[in-house]
């Protein structure tokens, strides 16, 4: 879980426990924010045993759980604003980040090269992204501007397959699995 002063927890499933917690503004890649940096994402790649945390100063930063938890890096995926949402394509090696109005497609495999970015798909902030489960070749977002957009990121242009309007409370339950 993630939390608003920059803590992550790890919790085991099976006892309902909490595990281990630390704090990852403590180690930002930019000091001067470290002192506010919230965490708004935490994402868990199970195949690597990895776990990714976007925070508010637009840094992604990866870390291993196998046995204790160690950074293997960070890197900025956003400037001038904080990471909204995160999803982990199914098969492939890549990270869906959000920010603001865009959104990145992060390859792990390629040193974590940013492979296709989605810029200005919305008119406001992007709250949430995912992938489709059945065809993980697509993916959706939700925003501020009351809409959920369906793309397909599989060639060098994005496609629109759908934008949805409605109220955000509606919105979110559409995008949550």
């Amino acid at each position: 879980t993630s939390h608003q002063h920059g803590d992550v927890c790890i919790w085991n499933y099976d006892p309902q426990r909490r595990t281990d917690s630390f704090n990852v503004s403590k180690e930002s890649i930019m000091p001067s924010y470290s002192l506010s940096n919230k965490v708004h994402s935490v994402k868990v790649i199970s195949r690597k045993k990895w776990f990714v945390a976007g925070t508010s100063d637009g840094v992604i930063h990866v870390y291993n759980y196998d046995n204790k938890i160690q950074k293997l890096r960070s890197f900025r995926a956003a400037s001038d604003c904080f990471i909204t949402s995160m999803a982990i394509h199914p098969t492939r090696p890549y990270v869906l980040s959000s920010a603001h109005r865009g959104m990145k497609l992060w390859d792990w495999d390629n040193d974590w090269e940013c492979t296709q970015s989605f810029v200005q798909e919305h008119s406001d902030t992007i709250q949430q992204v995912a992938f489709n489960p059945v065809d993980s070749n697509m993916f959706a977002s939700t925003s501020d501007d009351h809409t959920v957009k369906g793309l397909e990121h599989r060639f060098s242009r994005i496609k629109i397959y759908f934008v949805w309007a409605s109220g955000q409370s509606e919105l979110s339950q559409f995008l949550h699995m």
